[in-house]
């Protein structure tokens, strides 16, 4: 039987699945403090019915099995480039090993996978810049986005979710939150105070 180690610098907890295997589920922690989360795996096997009699069993080697996990993974993540060399810190190497053996022995991949990892946060962070500028709304905004402007220590107006009720109101029309002196919402342009936009003088425009 063979084993193979998954390694993740991925700072969120990665679960994937891969039907009609056994095991065919794979679930690794987030990774804390760039310290790197390990799982070692084994081979699995799947079934194939020949005919109503006969069925064989087929086995999948740990390494395609590793193989399968990060790639699948990997390319499922949004911001993925691999023309930019920019994706999740996920990879894995054959036989079983613990945490000191990875460090010990593996530390030019681990070098290369964090820096390929940042370069993900700065694409994840480009795309949501495009989309802010675009829509000014939170919705649009990932969770995982948010967290690449905080590891990269850059300031950004969407990385906060402004709440309902501390200085907020939501817009009735597209459901933003506003600031509650807010005249026109910001996202969707709904004149919230008619009174006040109405007493407004703007400069016309000329072409």
């Amino acid at each position: 039987m063979s084993q193979s180690t998954i390694v993740s610098l991925v700072p969120f907890p990665i679960a994937e699945y891969k039907p009609g295997i056994y095991p065919g589920f794979f679930e690794i922690p987030g990774a804390k403090n760039d310290v790197p989360e390990l799982l070692v795996i084994g081979d699995s096997v799947y079934h194939v019915e020949l005919d109503e009699n006969r069925t064989i069993t087929v086995k999948c080697t740990s390494e395609d099995i590793a193989r399968s996990v990060v790639s699948d993974y990997l390319v499922s993540n949004l911001a993925y480039n691999q023309e930019a060399d920019a994706f999740p810190g996920l990879f894995w190497k054959p036989g079983a090993h613990d945490l000191a053996s990875i460090i010990r022995n593996y530390p030019g991949d681990l070098e290369l996978f964090r820096n390929r990892q940042l370069r993900w946060y700065r694409g994840l962070v480009e795309l949501a810049d495009d989309d802010w500028e675009r829509t000014r709304q939170h919705k649009f905004i990932s969770d995982i986005q948010r967290f690449a402007a905080k590891a990269l220590k850059l300031e950004r107006s969407w990385v906060v979710i402004p709440k309902v009720g501390e200085g907020y109101i939501k817009c009735p029309a597209c459901s933003s939150s506003v600031p509650f002196d807010a005249i026109v919402c910001s996202s969707c342009r709904c004149i919230l105070n008619k009174e006040k936009y109405d007493a407004l003088k703007f400069a016309e425009m000329t072409k």
